[in-house]
C-alpha cells in the first residue's frame, strides 16, 4: 500500500511541529509527548546529555526510528506514518555513513540517483554542491582519501543534494579534533544561512549549541526542560539544570531570610526576588569579583579564601579559590594589567545582587 501524508489544517507558521511526540520502549518513555516548532529556515539545536532523548527524537522526525505517539507536521503535512526515503529528509550521521566503494561524486549524487533524476542533471547538481562545501574538483576521489573535515563535507553535500525540506544532523562533528570542529561549525552555518534550509542540529556540546543555533531547546529525561536563543538560555535559565548544564557555574546551598535577604554560609546578602523555602544560588564564575585580602569591600564582597589551583587559559585564567562556602570558582581575563593570583594566595571574593539565580530545591525557579 502506498501510504501518503495527510494534510492538515495550519495551525501557525512554523515549517515544522511536533505534536506530543512521543517514543516508548516498553515501559520506558525516551520522548515524553514533545511539542516543538520550528520555523521556516531556523537553525534549531536539540543539547542534551547523552540519554536526554535527543537524538531518539532527531531519528523520529527522520523516519528512521518509529514513534509510539503524537505526530510530526511539515508544511502542514502530517508525515508520521510515511517511510524515511519519502520524507525529503537531508540527514547527516556522526559517522558520515558514507560509502567507501565510491567516489565523492557518486556518494554525493546517490540520493538523486535513487530518485531517478537524468544523468546531466545529476552531474550539474552534484558539482554546484561540491563547490557548496568547498569541495570543487575533489569529484573523482574516492573517501578513503579524504580526511575527515573532507568526509563530513561530503555527507553534508550529499544530504543537501537532494533539496530536502528539512536537514537533520545528528553530532556531525563529533569525530573531529577541537580546531577542526570549530571551523567545520562554521562551515556548516554558512552554508546553511545561504540555502536557508530549515534545520535540526543535535549535540551534547553547549559551545556547538550556543555559538551556531538561532535556538537551542535543552532536553533532560525525554522533554524540553528549557527552549530560547543562546543568551535566554545562559544568561536566564529556567531551572538549575539549565544553569548546571549549559556552562559553567557555582552551586551554593542557601536559605532565604524574612528581611529580603538570602544567606550564604555565614553571609547576608541581599537579593529582589527568590523562590519560598529551601533554595539553591547559582552564580557564573565569571561574575566572580576578586580582590586582595587586604581591600575594604562593599557588603556581598565579604567572602574569604584562599587561591587553591590557577589554569591558564590564554585569553582567561581560571581560579579556585578554597572557602568556608566550598570550592568557589572564578575567572578572571588574562590581557591587560589584570591582577594575577597565585596557588596559596589570601584573597576576598563576592559578586553583585544582580548576578545571583535562586531556583528552589524542590523544582523549578518560580
Amino acid at each position: 500500500m502506498n501510504v501518503s501524508a495527510t494534510h492538515i489544517p495550519e495551525v501557525s507558521t512554523a515549517h515544522l511541529r511536533l505534536e506530543s511526540l512521543e517514543k516508548r520502549y516498553g515501559t520506558f518513555r525516551a520522548v515524553k509527548a514533545l511539542d516543538l516548532q520550528v520555523n521556516r529556515g531556523e537553525f534549531l539545536g536539540f543539547l542534551g546529555p547523552s540519554g536526554c532523548g535527543k537524538s531518539t527524537t532527531l531519528r523520529m522526525i527522520g523516519g528512521l526510528i518509529a514513534h509510539t505517539s503524537g505526530r510530526i507536521i511539515v508544511d502542514g503535512k502530517d508525515i508520521s506514518s510515511l517511510p524515511s526515503h519519502q520524507r525529503n529528509m537531508g540527514i547527516v550521521f556522526q559517522n558520515y555513513a558514507l560509502f567507501p566503494h565510491m567516489t565523492v561524486e557518486e556518494n554525493v549524487g546517490f540520493g538523486l540517483r535513487m530518485r531517478n533524476w537524468p544523468a546531466a542533471r545529476i552531474r550539474e547538481r552534484t558539482a554546484r554542491m561540491l563547490e557548496t562545501v568547498h569541495l570543487g574538483g575533489y569529484g573523482s576521489r574516492k573517501i578513503k582519501d579524504m580526511s575527515g573535515g573532507q568526509q563530513q563535507r561530503v555527507a553534508l553535500a550529499r544530504a543537501l543534494a537532494i533539496e530536502p525540506a528539512v536537514l537533520l544532523l545528528d553530532e556531525p562533528l563529533s569525530n573531529l579534533d577541537a580546531k577542526l570542529r570549530e571551523a567545520m561549525r562554521s562551515e556548516i552555518r554558512e552554508i546553511q544561512l545561504a540555502s536557508g534550509i530549515t534545520t535540526i542540529f543535535v549535540t551534547h556540546d553547549q559551545t556547538e549549541a550556543l555559538a551556531i543555533c538561532d535556538r537551542v531547546a535543552v532536553m533532560r529525561d525525554g522533554h524540553i526542560e528549557q527552549i530560547g536563543s543562546a543568551s535566554d538560555i545562559y544568561e536566564r535559565p529556567a531551572t538549575s539544570f539549565v544553569a548546571d548544564f549549559v556552562g559553567r557555574i557555582n552551586r551554593l546551598e542557601s536559605i532565604q531570610n524574612d528581611d529580603g535577604t538570602v544567606r550564604v554560609g555565614e553571609t547576608h546578602v541581599a537579593m529582589r526576588k527568590a523562590p519560598s523555602g529551601p533554595i539553591v544560588t547559582l552564580i557564573r564564575p565569571h561574575r566572580v569579583q576578586l580582590f586582595d585580602a587586604s581591600t575594604s569591600t562593599t557588603t556581598g564582597h565579604g567572602f574569604e579564601g584562599r587561591i587553591k589551583s590557577v589554569s591558564y587559559l590564554g585569553d582567561v585564567s581560571q581560579y579556585l579559590i578554597a572557602s568556608d562556602l566550598g570550592l568557589i570558582s572564578a575567572e578572571r581575563s588574562s590581557i591587560g594589567n589584570e591582577r594575577r593570583y597565585a596557588v596559596g594566595d589570601p584573597v576576598k571574593f563576592g559578586w553583585d545582587a544582580d548576578d545571583m539565580m535562586f531556583f528552589s530545591t524542590e523544582g523549578p525557579k518560580q
